[in-house]
């Protein structure tokens, strides 16, 4: 169970809905970055960064441009704060009730191969049993932790120690809600598909996918995000965006608004809740925020404060 926290519970789903939920180009016209400026007159400038669950050591190192923007930041927000609390919620919610397995929600033959490729993840069958459906799905969706290490907890790691105002825009139910309220059938699928890609396959997707993000295109993310998808019938991709990324961006956006008008703000959440017209720099516009790409959120130079150049917050050469 242990293992289980530390896959799920500190990830806090944020991989899922990177890993599963199609989206369209960033913003159409203009650069998709994973970082953004976020400001309107009279308010310092903010930062919303899209995230990828990997421990891969060029992420969790972070750029220089993004640790000096949670360095000038009073405040620092992510979908959930992996505290002790919500572990244990975590821990709980993920446990099918006593008397229950997951024998009892799919065919033998599909519990074989769930419980192999789990066990490929270093989940052993007696914990595999007991675990709930949604919790089989966002672990085959996860590439195995080598350090238990990833982005968003890295940020936050760095906000606790910088004595920064944390905020979790989500609670633990709210975020494992549209997971647990998915029809069976839904979830039986997407488990299926997930199977049928394959271990090896599904490491050379994320491995592109995270080649894409280091590369700050937003636009090719969610490419790759899109084309993964298209395996499963479109009433259950639209089901999972609906619930997954619509619903939650929505609530996001509203806990958000109140740090973004004070300034200062860094906003950390899945790179997918970033794009589409229901996305976090849309609904920021609307709210009448000016939200700008920064093209130089992974570079390796070393600078201090993002430059303009033609309305896009650049990086000067190192």
């Amino acid at each position: 169970m242990r293992h289980l926290k530390r896959q799920i519970g500190y990830a806090s789903i944020v991989f899922v809905c990177l890993a599963l939920l199609p989206a369209q180009t960033a913003v159409s016209g203009e650069p998709g970055s994973v970082l953004w400026t976020v400001a309107r007159p009279g308010t310092p400038t903010s930062y919303l960064l899209g995230t990828i669950h990997s421990d891969d050591p060029r992420v969790v190192g972070l750029s220089p441009a993004i640790e000096t923007a949670l360095h000038q930041s009073s405040s620092f927000a992510m979908e959930l704060i992996p505290d002790f609390s919500a572990l244990g919620d975590l821990s709980a919610a993920m446990t099918l009730p006593p008397g229950k397995d997951l024998g009892d929600y799919m065919s033998p033959s599909l519990l074989r191969k769930v419980i192999a490729a789990l066990g490929e993840r270093g989940i052993g069958k007696p914990v595999a049993l007991h675990m709930r459906p949604w919790a089989v799905m966002t672990n085959l969706s996860i590439p195995k932790s080598r350090t238990g290490q990833f982005l968003d907890l890295v940020l936050y790691q760095k906000a606790v120690l910088q004595k920064k105002r944390t905020v979790g825009l989500e609670t633990v139910a709210e975020q494992l809600g549209f997971l647990q309220g998915l029809p069976m059938a839904v979830k039986r699928e997407f488990i299926s598909e997930t199977l049928k890609v394959g271990h090896a396959q599904e490491l050379a997707a994320f491995a592109a996918l995270l080649d894409a993000y280091l590369a700050n295109d937003l636009a090719k993310v969610t490419l790759l995000s899109n084309q993964q998808l298209e395996s499963v019938s479109k009433t259950s991709a639209r089901l999972f965006r609906e619930r997954g990324i619509w619903q939650r961006n929505a609530r996001m956006l509203k806990r958000a608004l109140p740090l973004f008008a004070k300034g200062h703000a860094f906003v950390a959440v899945g790179a997918l809740h970033l794009p589409e017209k229901h996305g976090l720099i849309n609904g920021l516009r609307k709210a009448g925020y000016h939200v700008e790409p920064v093209a130089c959120a992974w570079s390796k130079s070393r600078i201090h404060v993002p430059v303009k150049h033609n309305g896009v917050a650049t990086c000067p050469p190192s």
